[in-house]
């Protein structure tokens, strides 16, 4: 990742964009598998700008955004584990989304998301 790229933890007050980015990339990469009236119910219940308020204002969560030229382009959200696990650590985290702009793959910014949550 080049010093074009700036990663860093959405504020409250960016709420709005980082649900477009969830809605957009979400859409990339699933939009084709769904009819359009089930996509739209998943996204306003996934990435209203209500749904990612609330997520940013959760200590629980942790999410951290890669902007390039004032636009979010990639993103991660990390939280407690709520998949089956057998004991896991009192500190163990899991990655809930992580999600490129398609125009950004192949830029190694899923790889420095993945840095991010391995550190955290």
């Amino acid at each position: 990742m080049t010093g074009e790229f700036q990663l860093r933890a959405p504020k409250a007050e960016e709420a709005s964009k980082l649900a477009s980015l969830g809605r957009d990339t979400f859409i990339e990469t699933f939009g084709p598998l769904y009819r359009k009236e089930d996509l739209d119910h998943f996204l306003e219940g996934a990435y209203s700008d209500t749904v990612i308020a609330k997520e940013l204002a959760d200590p629980k969560l942790a999410h951290r955004i890669i902007e390039f030229k004032n636009e979010f382009i990639a993103f991660i959200k990390v939280g407690p584990v709520h998949v089956p696990a057998k004991s896991p650590s009192p500190d163990a985290a899991e990655i809930w989304q992580l999600y490129v702009r398609q125009s950004f793959l192949r830029e190694g910014l899923g790889g420095c998301l993945m840095k991010w949550a391995m550190n955290y």
